[in-house]
């Protein structure tokens, strides 16, 4: 709502209040509550109170960079009207970087890096923001979505550069936090081991939010045993640390933490936080139950870690009280705990039925890096143990891979760690973002040479030797055209790049009479295949907006490639998609050839 023009004479208190109660996180409410700067000298009072500007900031800017922010607090004294500004300052710069990268598919090298190390977690908000940017109502469903809101300017490519460069961020200092978690693991505790998993995902989890799923279930726990009595100070004379481990452990029975059958054991997603603390916590894994476990323990203020067990995570409690043992507890079933008498690991293995070459890891707090490399080889064998391959998996091994990388680079030898099964198309600047980080250390040079290959052929690779020209009078598919290898097919694709093949022209025809390979997004994992002129493996088909919603949706990528979609008629006659400025870039003919297409379609069924 903007400022009333001619506004009430009412205290600046209420003033305050009012715009203090406007719904969080809404862009209205920034515009309403800089209109009110503008007009009476009571309502700019109240639009300069810090109060309101804190509200703001909260809703605008719930993710940064902790050292980033105690610097800029410290610095504007707590002001949070000049913090804001310095963070909507700092989105539109990078913002604008960010438009570079997407436009320019030679130049984009230098601007991710730049971007993820100068800005962190800061830019995570903006980023999120632009990712929510209204489409073309083309992809939009009539029956589910708003059709009356306007579309922004290039807003899917913008959408998929805006995710590609907040998950390559999430990736970034996952993969510095595993690094420290390696080098210094007495600065860290297990929630560090796990947490960077989640940015792996399509649409990346910070640490941030998986702490706060933590956080409330943390809350919820304090709630419950509160309620049954269970007193969790250890400074109370009725604090029992027995009582109170096995309250928590029927605290995540009761919230439907429960281990994974034999079907679904091999899920990859159990080692997803995000996931085991939603969703998947009905059937997950005991590693996951245990980092549960010991993360609520810590936020009641126990001392709790993993054990790292052959065939099992236990939890070990360290008791508060030097007269009472320490316990080892399992989690995932009902057995009662075992109380120490000594700190001795040969009595300790003893009086938990252990044999005794098991080693310390098995009973007392396990060492953070193994509990890692466990972690990692976890994740790498559900991958590697399902032969059918569905749509987690491509990134989950993904996650896996530069988990070990991780661990590679402490000097550990683990074998498969290769970027094999690293996705550049579907996380296009990870190459770039992540090359300086895997590369400190002792890996070899070999490796860095392998992994700067692997970035220039995800990120340039497939745009190599462009701009990419046609002759306008040789008649060939062309970028966002819709083919199929059938005269009606269920799943059409479409182009979305197309390579000459040298050498193959033939003489008096020109370069376009070559043999060219043409790239298909055709899902629906997303899957490319290549179609060659000449033959009779791919046809144009008709492309009706039920059938554009249905690609997209099929597509990871296709926001990255396409724009929006031109559909003259309802039966999908001369339709086509609109490539995005990266692969206008790219292909510099094919838009203007896709038009006049279009036209000649439209003349030939008399529309």
């Amino acid at each position: 709502m903007p400022a009333p023009l001619n506004p009430p004479n009412l205290p600046v208190e209420l003033y305050v209040q009012i715009l203090c109660d406007l719904p969080a996180g809404e862009q209205t409410n920034l515009k309403t509550v800089v209109s009110f700067l503008s007009t009476s000298t009571t309502l700019r009072a109240a639009a300069l109170e810090n109060s309101v500007w804190a509200r703001l900031y909260q809703s605008y800017y719930p993710h940064h960079d902790e050292v980033k922010e105690k610097e800029r607090r410290d610095r504007l004294q707590g002001n949070a009207r000049l913090m804001f500004i310095e963070r909507y300052k700092a989105d539109r710069k990078a913002l604008l970087l960010l438009d570079h990268v997407r436009v320019d598919p030679w130049g984009r090298h230098p601007l991710g890096p730049q971007l993820v190390q100068q800005m962190s977690y800061d830019i995570c908000d903006a980023l999120e923001r632009e990712t929510r940017l209204p489409i073309p109502k083309v992809f939009r469903d009539p029956l589910a979505d708003d059709m009356q809101e306007e579309a922004a300017p290039e807003a899917l490519p913008r959408r998929f550069w805006a995710s590609a460069m907040r998950g390559a961020t999430a990736r970034y200092y996952a993969i510095k936090k595993w690094q420290d978690v390696c080098a210094r693991p007495e600065d860290h505790t297990f929630e560090d081991v796990l947490l960077g998993f989640s940015a792996f995902m399509p649409d990346a989890v910070l640490p941030q939010e998986a702490l706060q799923q933590i956080d409330e279930l943390a809350a919820l726990c304090r709630q419950r045993l509160s309620a049954k009595g269970v007193q969790v100070d250890p400074e109370n004379p009725d604090f029992n640390l027995r009582a109170v481990v096995l309250a928590i452990r029927d605290f995540l029975r009761e919230e439907g933490f429960a281990l994974a059958t034999r079907g679904s054991f091999q899920n990859p997603l159990h080692q997803f936080p995000h996931y085991f603390l939603g969703p998947g916590r009905s059937s997950t894994l005991p590693i996951s139950i245990s980092w549960t476990f010991v993360a609520i323990c810590r936020r009641l203020g126990l001392q709790a870690a993993p054990t790292n067990t052959p065939g099992r995570v236990l939890s070990h409690i360290t008791s508060p009280h030097p007269r009472h043992g320490d316990m080892l507890l399992d989690v995932c079933t009902q057995a009662p705990p075992t109380v120490f008498s000594s700190k001795d690991v040969e009595i300790m293995l003893a009086e938990a039925g252990m044999l005794p070459d098991m080693g310390p890891d098995a009973v007392r707090p396990a060492r953070l890096p193994a509990m890692l490399r466990r972690a990692a080889y976890n994740l790498y064998n559900a991958v590697h143990a399902l032969a059918e391959v569905y749509g987690s998996l491509y990134w989950s091994a993904y996650a896996a891979q530069l988990a070990m990388y991780t661990v590679n680079l402490q000097g550990q030898r683990v074998a498969g760690t290769s970027l094999e099964t690293a996705l550049p198309r579907y996380y296009p600047l990870d190459a770039d973002v992540l090359l300086d980080v895997l590369a400190v250390g002792s890996l070899p040079s070999s490796q860095v040479e392998k992994m700067d290959m692997f970035a220039l052929g995800g990120v340039q690779g497939e745009l190599e030797g462009g701009p990419h020209h046609r002759s306008p009078s040789v008649q060939t598919p062309f970028i966002g055209q819709v083919v199929a290898d059938e005269p009606s097919p269920t799943h059409p694709g479409c182009v979305f790049l197309w390579k000459s093949m040298a050498g193959k022209a033939q003489p008096g025809l020109g370069p376009d009479s070559s043999q060219r390979t043409y790239f298909i997004l055709s899902g629906p994992r997303d899957m490319w295949e290549w179609r060659q002129s000449g033959g009779s493996l791919w046809s144009a088909v008709p492309l009706t907006a039920k059938n554009a919603r249905e690609l997209r949706e099929r597509s990871v990528c296709f926001d990255r490639y396409f724009e929006d979609a031109i559909i003259p008629r309802e039966d999908g006659t001369g339709a086509r998609f609109i490539p995005s400025r990266e692969l206008q870039a790219a292909y510099p003919d094919d838009l203007e050839y896709g038009a006049r297409w279009t036209a000649s379609e439209l003349e030939k069924a008399g529309a």
